[in-house]
């Protein structure tokens, strides 16, 4: 995965009906990740937000300097904004993004949450080592061959870093920390996208959610044809599909 010059990684916005769609994309990447889903949820209505989150889409020095709470408050304030536009509000979060959504719906009210191959548990054995590393300028490479994607021409839809800075990987962890904690307090209907063939994120995340959710509605997809950014890979228009209809389906 790389910077691919003929991407945007910028934020998007479409203005559609009084449903707000807000959207989070994942760790190092960027709201390109998210433009196919918004596309498409923009198409069937709704109306679409997904921000930049600070130091994504500008480069690894830049994200190296972030911490999480520099994200919380992104997103809030990409969630307020949405709210003030919208009679109903729901976030749809991207691994970073699925913490982030976790972390607002334990705090305010909104009409439920999609959480795609949330960060709450990685595969890798270098993560307990993150608080050790973070305390020097050290940086892990990312997989340039598209890591676990399935779909041969899904690394051409993904901007994100090549590298990963260890002070940053901290940060999410203890993020990820954090959002287990709150999960009791998480009470709104919740819909969770996971791939079997995911490499990044533990497959028993889906059995904690059920678990330990305080939701009384919540969902779980799997997908067997998927790598861990289920957003651009082969089954992108199945889930693309199913979260519209959980949208529909939690705010009529």
């Amino acid at each position: 995965m790389t910077m691919h010059s003929h991407l945007d990684p910028s934020a998007f916005y479409f203005k559609g009906n009084e449903t707000g769609v807000l959207l989070l994309h994942g760790f190092t990447g960027s709201p390109t990740e998210m433009r196919y889903m918004g596309d498409y949820l923009a198409q069937e209505g709704y109306t679409v937000s997904c921000p930049l989150l600070p130091g994504h889409g500008t480069s690894v020095d830049d994200l190296e300097r972030r911490k999480r709470e520099d994200w919380i408050h992104a997103a809030r304030e990409a969630a307020d904004m949405l709210r003030k536009e919208c009679n109903r509000t729901i976030l749809v979060g991207f691994s970073l993004g699925g913490l982030l959504a976790l972390d607002l719906a334990a705090r305010e009210s909104y009409d439920g949450a999609v959480l795609i191959a949330p960060g709450l548990f990685v595969i890798n054995r270098l993560a307990p080592l993150a608080g050790i590393a973070s305390l020097f300028k050290f940086r892990i490479p990312q997989d340039s061959a598209g890591g676990d994607l399935l779909d041969p021409a899904a690394n051409d839809r993904v901007w994100c870093y090549d590298q990963i800075p260890a002070r940053a990987a901290h940060q999410v962890m203890l993020l990820a920390k954090n959002a287990r904690r709150l999960l009791p307090q998480v009470t709104l209907p919740i819909l969770t996208v996971l791939s079997k063939g995911d490499k990044s994120v533990a497959f028993h995340t889906g059995e904690y959610l059920m678990e330990h959710l305080g939701s009384t509605r919540k969902e779980l997809m799997i997908l067997e044809g998927s790598g861990h950014n289920i957003l651009v890979d082969g089954e992108r228009d199945r889930v693309n599909q199913r979260v519209s209809e959980f949208v529909a389906d939690v705010t009529k």
